[in-house]
């Protein structure tokens, strides 16, 4: 089942949880299926990290099949490439989805050559880097079509022009070099209602957890209580600024 365009590649590790811990209630395991995967030092470590079984799959039934890595050095990146290219294509039949594969083909790739020739780079780095190139890759994984990521990654790169908060442009001036100042961002719709020192305050927190905070897998039972009620608070704060009831993702379908 492919994931609906509004974002089910980012929510799915709380559906995945959600699963595992109403499994458990009735005495199945299901087995973990992400584990950080922003926090991975480098793409290979995120696909060990993000959709488990899917990695384990793709692995199992593609790349090991094709030939893996015992047919040297070309045949192992061809190996590679096309894996990643179905592993695209399984998520919809679309031009923008194997885009995605293509990327995080290239990235193993490189990856892999990198390796091979005993590079490094601090582990911060690594990181950031990695990052970096998983959330490009989740552009055209995004977008309605090619057209529409090679809009979306230009306005990334500022191409289109730069908007900011007029209440940040006041603060640091030289901004007015590079940026517009304006009251309000059109884009942002009803979370205007939120103030920008709100905002980015939450995105500060959200990006702190992502990066920086333990798996919620790995804590003890204190700390899994303590992520439950700080997860119910976000929650009830959610329901504060949220303009409209959504309904469930995937009753989308």
């Amino acid at each position: 089942m492919s994931p609906p365009r509004g974002g089910g590649c980012y929510i799915r590790p709380g559906y995945s949880d959600m699963a595992i811990g109403l499994a458990r209630m009735i005495g199945i395991r299901f087995p973990l299926n992400f584990r950080s995967p922003y926090q991975a030092r480098d793409i290979s470590d995120f696909w060990r990290r993000w959709n488990i079984t899917l990695s384990g799959f793709l692995r199992d039934y593609l790349y090991i099949p094709l030939g893996g890595n015992r047919h040297g050095e070309a045949r192992r990146n061809a190996n590679l490439m096309i894996t990643m290219l179905l592993g695209g294509f399984w998520h919809g039949a679309a031009w923008s989805f194997l885009a995605w594969g293509g990327l995080h083909g290239i990235y193993l790739i490189v990856h892999q050559q990198w390796r091979r020739f005993g590079g490094r780079m601090g582990a911060r780095l690594a990181q950031g880097i990695t990052l970096l190139a998983v959330l490009v890759a989740w552009v055209p994984f995004r977008a309605e079509s090619l057209r529409a990521s090679w809009i979306m990654l230009r306005g990334l790169c500022g191409a289109g022009g730069v908007l900011l908060p007029d209440l940040i442009v006041k603060a640091v001036p030289a901004l007015r070099l590079v940026a517009t100042p304006v009251a309000v961002l059109p884009y942002l719709g009803a979370a205007r209602t939120m103030s920008v020192v709100q905002g980015v305050a939450l995105v500060g927190l959200a990006w702190g957890i992502i990066l920086l905070a333990p798996d919620v897998h790995s804590l003890r039972v204190r700390g899994r209580n303590a992520a439950l009620i700080a997860g119910f608070a976000f929650s009830v704060q959610a329901l504060f600024f949220a303009p409209f009831a959504r309904p469930f993702i995937y009753f989308q379908f």
